[in-house]
Order: C-alpha cells, then sequence, then structure tokens
C-alpha cells in the first residue's frame, strides 16, 4: 500500500502491506507520546472510529486492519488533524475489438505479483464467467483475452484462498466506422431527383429516411447503416434549387379589336425564353404560353390575354318591391363592372315600370332594360281548426298560410284548455299583412244516463239510447244490454262533440226460487197450515188460494213480489181421508163357540186397541177399536152376537139400483146364524136368487132371498154453463129434463165466480147424481200497445188501428183511421159475446216548430274569421243535432240542423261562405341584401296577385348600412293580408391582419384574433402550406396550434384573410408565417461539474423529438449510479444522496422519438468539480 497525502505529524506515519488482498493494517510512530483520535470509513461510507493513547516517546500504536479501500482521518489532540487515503495497489486497464462484433478485446489486471496463479471471476453483460485461473506475467498482470464488445464488472482475485473484491468494471466497444458518401451536387426544383445508394463508399449498406429526394424543395438526408456493421449514422444536405416564374407586365386583358400588345422574349425578372403562340390576337380571348431557354432554372408561365366582347350590364337591384315600400336605387355602376346612367333615373314605388341602364363610353357594354314589378300586400289565410275540445290536440300553427305567406305566430302554439287569439306576423318582406285567428276551446261534457242499471237476470233489458240525458250523442260498445249477465257498457261520444266516454254498469240478478217449510200432508178436518207471506230464503209476495183446505187436496201457487228477482212457485197440499176401519172376524157366533180374537190390525191396515179387548162366547156385546194416534181413521165399534139355533134372518136391501153398490151377504143371518150363500155375492146388474146355508151345526134352517136390479138413469139438463161477469145466472131445476127430481148443491148459480153445481136425485131413485161446471168471464177493458193516449208530429206517420187487443178483445173502430193532421178520440166497440167494454183513444196532433238560430240562415266571412258555435239548441227551444257539427272558417259549406227524434220540428240549414285570405306577393320576394350605395327596389302599388295597397315606408333606401322593414298594406276590403319586404345594407367589411410571424418547430402559436370592421361581419382564411400543422382554410380568427416543421430547411405559409359581411366581400389581406427546423437527434454532453456553481450542474439529455427516454449511468466499478426515465430529470452527480467522485462514466441510452424512431447512445461522461 502506498500513502497518498503522508499526515504531517511529527512522527511517521507507516503501512503495512499483508500478503493477502482482503485487509490491510496501519500504524504509526510519533515523537511524543499523546492520544490520537481516529476515524476510518470503507468505500460503502461504513467505519468505524476511537482514541489511542500511548504515553511513550515517541508513540507507537496499531490502528487495526481495515478494507483495502478506506479513508480516515488522524487527530493529534495539541497538533491537529491529518487525512490519508489508503488503496490495494492492483488496476484493471482494456484493449477494445478491433473489428464490428470482433472477439480480440482483453482486459489487464495490473499490480500483481509476477509468476502467482491467481483465480479470476467477472460478469460479462451480466452473465457470471468463472473462475478463470490465470497466472501474472513478469510485468505482473492477468490478461484475460479473446473478449467482444460489452461491459465487464464485478472483478474477484483470490489467492491462496483469500478473495479479493476489485469493484472495478470496464466497457469494450466495438469500433465506430462513419458511412462516406460521393456528395450530391445541386439540382433544379422538378427535375429527375438523384438516386440514394443503400451502400457506403467505405461499403456499409443501410437505408435512408426520407427514402427518396425531393425534387421539389432542399432537405436532409439521414442514413442509417444495418444493424451489426459498427456504423454510424450520418446526415447530408442535398440543395434544390427553386424554379424561378417568368414575371410579365404587359395587358392580359384588352377590349375586342383594340392593338393587341407583344409578346416580350426576357422577362420583367430577367428568365428568357420563346412564346406559344408568338403573337396576340384582339378578337378572341386565348393562353399563351412562355417556354424559359435551356439551362434556365425556370418554370414555363401561361398568361391568359382576355379579349373581352361588349357585355351586356348586370344588376343585382330588387326588381320585385312591395308597393309603398322604399324603392331601390339605381346604381350607377352594374355589378359587372360597367358605368353608366338610368332612363328613368329613380324608380318609383307605386307602379311597376321600366328602367334603361345606358353605359358610359368606352366600355365595351350595352345599354340594358330592368323591369321593376310593384307587387300589392296580401292578407294571409289559414285552414286551421278555430273551435276544439278542451284537452284535445290542438292545431299546430303553420309557419307558412294557405296562400304561401311565410311568418312566425304570437302565441307560438295554440292552447288545448283557453280559448285565445294567435297574431300570426309575415316574415319580412313578403307584401302581406298580419292576422290574428280566434280559437275556442269548449269544455268537456260527461254524458248522463237515467236509464235501470240493475235487472232480474231474463227480464227485458234497458234499450242503450244513443243520446245522454244532457244530450251528448254517441254509440255503446257492446250495442245492447244483456239480461243474462252482468256488464260495463261503454258509451263514446259522436266525434265533434266535446264529450267524454263513459262507462256505465249494469247488474243482472239471478232468479231466486222461493222455499218454504210448512207441512204439505194433513189429515182431513185437521187444522190447516197458514200460508207464509215470506219464504224461508227471504222472498216476499202472494198465494193463490191464500188459504189452506183441510177437506181436499190442492195446489197454492206463491207469487212474489213485483221487483224481486224470484220465479212463481207451487206447493201440492195433500188432504188424506179419513179411513173406517174393518175387521173379517166373525160377529155372530153361536152359544159357547170358540169366540174371535180381536186384531190389532184392521183388514184395511189401522192399527189400534180394542175396548173390551177380548170377545165373550156366552152372550151378545159390542167391542170398540180406537186407531193409533196420528192414523186418519176413524174409531169404530163391532158388535159380537152370540146366537141360539135358529132360523136365520136378512134385513139387507132386496131391491137394488143398477151400479149401485149390492148389498154384502152376510156369513150370518140377522138372527146370528152363520153360513154360506150361493151365488156368494150379489150382483148389482141382473136381477137374481141367493141360498143362505148356515154353517154346519149352528141348528139354523137354509133361507133363499130374491134380489131385484133395477137400471140406473142420468139426468140431463139444459141451462147455461158459460156467463159473463154480472149477468144473470141461469136457475138450477129441480127436476131433471128426463123426469129426474131432485135437489143442487149448491142450489143457486153465482154470477160472480165460476163454479161446480152437484144435482143429487131424489133417495130411492135410480138415477145418478151429475156434477155441471159453470164459468163465469171476467168482464175485459181492451188494451192497445199505444195506450190511451197518443201524440204525434202534424204529417208524421199515424199508427194503425188493431181489430184485436194485445190481451185479446176482437172489435171494430170508429173512425177507423188515425188522422195525422187534425187531433181527435177514436173508440173500439168488442164484438158481442166476448165480456169486454168499449174503450177510447185520444190523439194529438203537434204542429212542427221551425227551429231558429240567432246567427240566422246564412253567413260570409273571410278565411280564418270568426263563425259562431252551432248550439244543440235553437233559440226557440228545439233540441237537435248539426250536421257537420262545427262551422269551418276555412272552407265554405251548408251546416244541416236535425231536431231530435220525437221533437215536432223541421229541418234547418246554415249556409257559410269562406274567402280565402290572399297574402300579395311581388316578383322581388320578401327579403334583400344589399351593399351600402347598391341600387334599390322600387315598390309597387299592385302585387303580382292583384292585391292593392300601400307602403311604409314608401321608397326603399341603401344610403346608410341598416335593416329596413318595407310593410305592404292592403285596402281595406280585399281579405289579404299584410306582406313585409326586409331590406338589409350592409356595410363593405375591412379586416386587419398581424404581422409576419416567425417560430421554432414545436412552438405553440396564440390564435389570431383579426379586427373587423363592421361588429358582425365574419372572416374566412386560406392556408398556402398546411405541413406548418394548421388546416387548409376555416372561418373566423385562427385557432391555436402546434408550429410544425417536418424537414430540415426553415418553411413558410401565406395566411389569405376574407372579410365579408351579409354577401359584401371586402378586400383580402395575408401574412406569412415561417416555422423554422429543429435539430432531429439526440444530444448527450461528455462532461459537467456538479459544484452547486450555477453552471452545468445537472448531466441533461437534449433532444427537441424525444417522446420517451431510458438512461443508465454506470461508474468505473460497473456500478449503476443514476437511472433517468424523464428528458427533464438530468443526473445532480449523486447516488443515494452521497456526491459522486470525479471521474469517468459510461451510459447506456434508449430513446423514442415523436416520429417513433427509436435511437440507442452509448457514450463516456466526465465528471469535474
Amino acid at each position: 500500500m502506498n500513502p497518498k497525502n503522508p499526515i504531517s505529524f511529527a512522527g511517521t506515519l507507516l503501512f503495512l502491506v499483508l500478503s493477502y488482498f482482503s485487509h490491510a493494517q496501519s500504524f504509526g510512530t510519533f515523537a511524543s507520546a499523546r492520544s490520537i483520535n481516529y476515524n476510518q470509513t470503507d468505500y460503502n461510507g461504513i467505519g468505524i472510529s476511537g482514541k489511542v493513547f500511548d504515553n511513550a516517546n515517541p508513540a507507537v500504536f496499531t490502528l487495526g486492519d481495515f478494507p483495502l479501500l478506506h479513508n480516515w482521518n488522524l487527530t493529534d489532540d495539541q497538533i491537529g488533524t491529518a487525512s490519508d487515503h489508503a488503496f490495494f495497489a492492483p488496476t484493471i486497464s482494456s484493449s477494445n475489438p478491433t473489428t464490428c462484433n470482433g472477439t480480440d478485446g482483453s482486459v489487464t489486471i495490473n499490480g500483481l505479483t509476477p509468476g502467482t496463479s491467481y483465480d479470476i471471476t467477472y460478469t460479462d453483460d451480466g452473465n457470471a464467467v468463472g473462475p478463470v485461473t490465470i497466472v501474472a506475467n513478469g510485468a505482473g498482470q492477468a490478461v484475460i483475452n479473446g473478449l467482444n464488445a460489452g461491459v465487464y464488472a464485478g472483478f474477484t482475485i483470490t489467492e491462496n484462498g483469500n478473495t479479493t473484491n476489485l469493484f472495478s468494471g470496464v466497457i469494450l466497444s466495438n469500433p465506430i466506422i462513419v458511412p462516406s458518401f460521393t456528395a450530391i451536387p445541386a439540382f433544379c426544383a422538378g427535375t429527375t431527383a438523384p438516386l440514394l445508394p443503400t451502400t457506403s463508399n467505405n461499403g456499409l449498406t443501410g437505408t435512408w429516411n426520407p427514402s427518396t429526394v425531393s425534387n421539389t424543395a432542399s432537405g436532409s438526408y439521414t442514413f442509417t447503416p444495418t444493424a451489426g456493421q459498427c456504423g454510424l449514422p450520418v446526415t447530408i444536405n442535398i440543395t434544390v434549387t427553386p424554379r424561378t416564374t417568368p414575371i410579365f407586365s404587359f395587358a392580359t386583358s384588352i377590349c375586342e379589336g383594340v392593338t393587341a400588345p407583344t409578346l416580350p422574349t426576357t422577362s420583367n425578372n430577367g428568365v428568357s425564353g420563346t412564346w406559344n403562340p408568338s403573337t396576340v390576337s384582339n378578337t378572341a380571348s386565348g393562353s399563351y404560353t412562355f417556354t424559359p431557354n435551356s439551362g434556365e432554372c425556370a418554370n414555363p408561365v401561361t398568361v391568359n390575354v382576355i379579349v373581352t366582347p361588349n357585355v351586356t350590364p348586370t344588376f343585382n337591384i330588387a326588381t320585385s318591391i312591395c308597393e309603398g315600400a322604399t324603392a331601390p336605387s339605381l346604381p350607377s355602376s352594374s355589378t359587372n363592372g360597367v358605368t353608366g346612367t338610368w332612363s328613368p333615373s329613380a324608380v318609383s314605388n307605386t307602379a311597376s315600370g321600366s328602367y334603361t341602364f345606358t353605359p358610359t363610353a368606352g366600355q365595351c357594354a350595352l345599354p340594358v332594360t330592368v323591369n321593376v314589378t310593384v307587387t300589392p300586400n296580401v292578407t294571409p289565410t289559414f285552414t286551421i281548426a278555430s273551435n276544439i275540445c278542451e284537452g284535445a290536440t290542438a292545431p299546430t300553427l303553420p309557419t307558412t298560410s294557405d296562400n304561401g305567406v311565410a311568418g312566425t305566430w304570437n302565441p307560438s302554439t295554440v292552447s288545448n284548455t283557453t280559448s285565445g287569439s294567435y297574431t300570426f306576423t309575415p316574415t319580412a318582406g313578403q307584401c302581406a299583412l298580419p292576422v290574428t285567428v280566434n280559437v275556442t276551446v269548449t269544455p268537456n261534457v260527461t254524458p248522463t244516463f237515467s236509464f235501470a242499471t240493475s235487472i232480474c237476470e231474463g227480464a227485458t233489458a234497458p234499450s242503450l239510447p244513443s243520446s245522454s240525458d244532457n244530450g251528448v250523442a254517441g254509440t255503446w260498445n257492446p250495442s245492447t244490454v244483456s239480461n243474462t249477465a252482468s256488464g260495463a257498457y261503454t258509451f263514446t261520444p259522436t266525434a265533434g262533440q266535446c264529450a267524454l266516454p263513459v262507462t256505465v254498469n249494469v247488474t243482472v240478478t239471478p232468479n231466486v226460487t222461493p222455499t218454504f217449510s210448512f207441512a204439505t200432508s194433513i189429515c182431513e178436518g185437521a187444522t190447516a197450515p197458514l200460508l207464509p207471506s215470506s219464504s224461508t230464503n227471504g222472498v216476499t209476495g202472494t198465494w193463490s188460494p191464500s188459504t189452506v183446505s183441510n177437506t181436499a187436496s190442492g195446489s197454492y201457487t206463491f207469487t212474489p213480489t213485483a221487483g224481486l228477482c224470484a220465479l212463481p212457485v207451487t206447493v201440492n197440499v195433500t188432504v188424506t181421508p179419513n179411513a173406517t176401519p174393518t175387521f173379517s172376524f166373525a160377529t155372530t157366533i153361536c152359544s159357547g163357540a170358540t169366540a174371535p180374537l180381536l186384531p190389532t190390525t184392521s183388514d184395511n191396515g189401522v192399527t189400534g186397541t180394542w175396548s173390551p179387548s177380548t170377545v165373550s162366547n156366552t152372550a151378545s156385546g159390542s167391542y170398540t177399536f180406537t186407531p193409533t194416534a196420528g192414523l186418519c181413521a176413524l174409531p169404530v165399534t163391532v158388535n159380537v152376537t152370540v146366537t141360539p139355533n135358529v132360523t136365520p134372518t136378512f134385513s139387507f136391501a132386496t131391491t137394488i139400483c143398477s151400479g149401485a153398490t149390492a148389498p154384502l151377504l152376510p156369513t150370518t143371518s140377522d138372527n146370528g146364524v152363520t153360513g154360506t150363500w150361493s151365488p156368494s155375492t150379489v150382483s148389482n146388474t141382473a136381477s137374481g136368487s141367493y141360498t143362505f146355508t148356515p154353517t154346519a151345526g149352528l141348528c139354523a134352517l137354509p133361507v133363499t132371498i130374491n134380489v131385484t136390479v133395477t137400471p140406473n138413469v142420468t139426468p140431463t139438463f139444459s141451462f147455461a154453463t158459460s156467463i159473463c161477469e154480472g149477468a144473470t145466472p141461469p136457475t138450477l131445476p129441480t127436476t131433471s129434463n128426463n123426469n129426474i127430481t131432485g135437489t143442487w148443491n149448491p142450489s143457486t148459480v153465482s154470477n160472480t165466480a165460476s163454479g161446480s153445481y152437484t144435482f143429487t136425485p131424489t133417495a130411492g131413485l135410480c138415477a145418478l147424481p151429475v156434477t155441471i161446471n159453470v164459468t163465469i168471464n171476467p168482464i175485459l177493458t181492451p188494451t192497445f200497445s199505444f195506450g190511451a193516449a197518443l201524440s204525434i208530429c202534424n204529417g208524421a206517420t199515424a199508427p194503425a188501428l188493431p181489430n184485436t187487443s194485445t190481451n185479446g178483445i176482437v172489435g171494430t173502430w170508429s173512425p177507423a183511421t188515425i188522422s195525422n193532421t187534425t187531433s181527435g178520440t177514436y173508440t173500439f166497440t168488442p164484438n158481442a159475446g166476448q165480456c169486454g167494454t168499449t174503450t177510447t183513444l185520444n190523439v194529438t196532433v203537434v204542429a212542427n216548430t221551425v227551429p231558429t238560430f240567432s246567427f240566422g240562415t246564412t253567413l260570409t266571412i273571410c278565411s280564418g274569421g270568426t263563425v259562431p258555435l252551432l248550439p244543440n239548441t235553437s233559440d226557440n227551444g228545439v233540441n237537435g243535432t248539426w250536421l257537420p257539427a262545427t262551422v269551418s272558417n276555412t272552407a265554405s259549406g251548408t251546416y244541416t240542423f236535425t231536431p231530435t227524434a220525437g221533437v215536432c220540428a223541421t229541418t234547418q240549414t246554415f249556409t257559410v261562405t269562406v274567402n280565402p285570405i290572399v297574402t300579395p306577393t311581388f316578383s322581388f320576394g320578401t327579403t334583400a341584401s344589399i351593399c351600402v350605395g347598391a341600387a334599390v327596389q322600387a315598390l309597387p302599388t299592385t302585387s303580382v296577385n292583384n292585391i292593392t295597397g300601400t307602403w311604409t315606408p314608401a321608397t326603399v333606401s341603401s344610403a346608410t348600412a341598416g335593416t329596413t322593414i318595407y310593410t305592404f298594406t292592403p285596402t281595406a276590403g280585399q281579405c289579404a293580408v299584410t306582406q313585409t319586404y326586409t331590406v338589409e345594407v350592409s356595410t363593405v367589411p375591412t379586416v386587419t391582419v398581424p404581422a409576419n410571424i416567425t417560430v421554432n418547430d414545436g412552438t405553440i402559436i396564440p390564435a389570431t384574433n383579426f379586427t373587423i370592421t363592421p361588429a358582425g361581419a365574419t372572416v374566412s382564411w386560406t392556408n398556402s402550406n398546411t405541413a406548418i400543422g394548421l388546416a387548409a382554410s376555416g372561418n373566423g380568427n385562427v385557432p391555436q396550434f402546434t408550429a410544425t416543421n417536418p424537414g430540415n430547411t426553415d418553411i413558410t405559409a401565406t395566411i389569405t384573410v376574407t372579410p365579408r359581411n351579409n354577401g359584401c366581400i371586402g378586400t383580402p389581406r395575408t401574412y406569412t408565417i415561417t416555422v423554422k427546423a429543429l435539430d432531429k437527434g439526440v444530444f448527450v454532453p461528455n462532461v459537467f461539474s456538479p459544484n452547486n456553481d450555477g453552471k452545468n450542474d445537472r448531466l441533461m439529455i437534449y433532444g427537441n423529438y424525444i417522446n420517451k427516454v431510458e438512461m443508465r449511468i454506470f461508474n468505473q466499478w460497473g456500478q449503476q449510479v443514476a437511472f433517468l426515465n424523464s428528458q427533464t430529470q438530468g443526473w445532480d452527480g449523486t447516488h443515494k444522496g452521497k456526491p459522486q467522485p470525479v471521474g469517468v462514466y459510461v451510459y447506456a441510452l434508449r430513446a423514442t422519438m415523436t416520429d417513433g424512431r427509436t435511437v440507442d447512445l452509448k457514450g463516456s461522461i466526465t465528471l469535474v468539480r
């Protein structure tokens, strides 16, 4: 180790070099004893500090082991401080490859012990290499050969197991070759450009940017060698000489026939050449081409010589004006530049006319006549609806009337909630009058109805009226009411009535069958059940018959009270007759014989009990049978006779009527003898003998009895059996027509109610009872569908008089037909024998009313005028409807009032004549834009469509700038609207432009605001060269933009600004914008001095077109000490906040340019303080 900057103590500072490279030991010897402070740091900034005491004289002490590279300070308490820097002697040197991508580079480690073997490791572009064993040569060098270009770092040396880190590195670089090319001479713009060679004179291949040489502008062309050749990009400049455009000053516009100009062979700017054609014609316009002589870097140029024929002057004065408007001025110069005078000299605004312009002498122009039409004003007409329903879609207010007038409305939209007036103001310049339209908004009516909304199922459904109770006509959906199911029925008013739809719910109630719980079966003579007036399910009504009979079965009909949804019902009540119990046991027995048993059930099924309960066989007796309670049966007593042996005697009838009940042949005689008969039963049809043979053992004799059978007679009668109620009834005779006497029940015939009458023959007569039914017919009043009174309108169809009433009475009428002109009474007389009364019909014939209305029967209006509403009731009270329902104020028509059906009134008509509103039209339209001082339009007093009127103001003026509305007012009574003619007189504008601008490429040029007069004028601009970053043209001010120059030479654009004011074009003005070219490369300085003196303190990256950049900086040991990723970041010479030592640093940089190019740079930087 070698000391640097020896310490200036009184003693001597010594260094001990160890035999290995990991540490060294320092010690010092001083002249006097004292304490020494020390502070020691290694290359990483990590150190130790302390104090050494040694009282010996001189003082000798050891500071200890420390890393090879260190800084240290020694402080003598009495003398002061000294510093020293100790480091390991080995150094690294290198040799670059001699050829591109060659492998003959090397790295040499110096300061080693000759002949000693060392193990060396390192990294090659970050890849670990080694250990490599190398023996130091005689100069103490370890040489690593065969290296290519790259970064070699992280070197370590190991000897005898001890490893030392050299903390250093080197960068081997390929040799840099600069391509060389033969210079390309300047050439004339527009000629064939030279080719760019793809191989340099010294053999490098590559590409050019741009790839071809422009033949229009000078430029720089950069050759980039193909990767892998170690070539450096090189830029050459090629000059393109601009072509000169020859300039000439001879006349290029002549009148036909004048002396033509001579064509010069040398231009004003010194270019010589020839012309084709060689002379100018004075009879026709033509093109003359000047071709520069060979060798002149100049463009051919063509000059157009215009031979002007005698032209017809043109003018933009208004040729159609509204009557009374300001007449246009007659300009002394035509729009195509011809000056002259007019005859007449001023335009009339009251009558159309012709005005002749005579050009000033010498202008090759013809006289011209301009016809000016003066148009009368018209009144706009419209067909919009003037009567709408509240809430309905309001009519749109058209911006153009039916007669073609454009304009605006105030208010602008029609309200559908409130009536109002709407004024149409024609657009200026139309020669039309303003007009007001009234729109009436009619409130909506809700229809009301009074028909039944609840009916019984099956009942007659109510009719749905076509007109509501409050007079709204319309239709129903469904159209008829169902009598079987409930439903909703919607009434939709007929269009045009201002009425709302309404829904009516009709409820259909199902019919109920009444039910009852009273007894329907009773015994004859028992208490009959009461018939209730209300059923068990709540239905009230009446019974027929009204009470139950306890003597005979019958049917009883219950009729529900009117209005209840219930069905009639019939209940059958059965009356059971009382039975007489019969028995077949023996009632006569011989004394001492076996007595018969008394049965508990009779032969005819009646149960019961006996008293006495057993029969005696010793004495005759009576035995009573009592039926069981609840049975319809009578008690009966049976006598049992105990008979001695006697001759049987019998007491039954021996004479009977034919068919009568034959007497029973008793098995026991009257005196108690039992036996049998032969025959055993008596015939009731023929006489005969019957023998009784007593039962064997009775001690009784047989006996024969003769029975005579007499035939029966049926009584006959001839009295009336059908009579009218109240008539004299027939008498019931006590002797029949065939002489049978007897009695009647009832005994007399009733004349108020039908009935049955039974004739019972006198007892003993062989005659049959007979029943005769007598019917009492009620007296009916004939009924008819038209009732007892009828009203008809005079002349209406009268109903026919039917010969049969609705209740079946046949008869005749007097008079026989109804008159439809005279009121009267008509009598119906029933035919004889019908039990009917006469009836009358009163017919009233009502006179017809003629409906009257306040607006009469005719009306004449202008289109859009006020029209009356059509009322549904006339002034004299007649209700009805109109067809159409509303009066149009836009079209003529006839409206018919039809009285409501059943109202005795005639129809009425109302005729409306609508005259259209005319908008005056003029040949010059409704608007005009002219410049100050231009010719003006005369205003005629009659429009093109023959509307007469006046103008205000009366004449058109172009003397001063401004807008004037000239209004044409039609003469009263013409059904025409006003018309306007709007004339805008504009000032010829001027514009001020800025001074010429020169900026660098990439400069933001702020918006350029032009000064324009008058206020409100506009400008447009054009750009002759869009390469500067500005559009080719635009309107208004030039916006802010970033100036661009893609080439390497300055470029210039001419901005031409043209002012405009309502068609008046001012003089164009120009200024230029020049954009200077900037360097397109990347530059890194090779030295900087971060010593805070304000000069070159930070290493920066320079470039005009860098989009993105990354730069890595390494120290001499290969350690990265800085990373930059922004062009504005820079490096201040520190690493981790610590200033870096003076020395050479290397960098690797990659930049992406704004045009997409990638630039890679490597190099070295020297840091100085």
